[in-house]
């Protein structure tokens, strides 16, 4: 987290997790957040829903892409993704995979 931006993918990033041998055995998830995080931070703030959802669509790193789809050699494919303004209190949310742009917005 920096500032007010958050980016997420599937492991704990607190001093005390850097050695779990879960990260290790599974790697990309280290990958995806550092691409997130690095396109986050190219990004001028305010980032927007549409801004975000580049993030989350995007397919660089191959095979440890953001968004992910399932093939012979890659045995895991992206599901669903949230996005959140809270300046707007709007969660987006993707069904499958979300450079396919299939989402819907909510207010909360």
């Amino acid at each position: 987290m920096r500032g007010d931006r958050y980016v997420h993918t599937n492991h704990c990033v607190a001093d005390s997790f850097r050695n779990d041998e879960r990260i290790a055995q599974r790697p990309n998830t280290v990958i995806r957040y550092e691409t997130a995080e690095r396109l986050l931070n190219n990004i001028p703030p305010p980032a927007n829903l549409a801004d975000l959802g580049g993030i989350i669509a995007n397919h660089e790193e191959d095979p440890n892409t953001i968004c992910a789809h399932p093939g012979e050699e890659l045995k895991r494919a992206t599901l669903g993704s949230a996005l959140m303004d809270t300046s707007t209190r709007t969660m987006r949310i993707y069904s499958g995979p979300p450079c396919q742009g299939t989402f819907s917005d909510h207010v909360l």
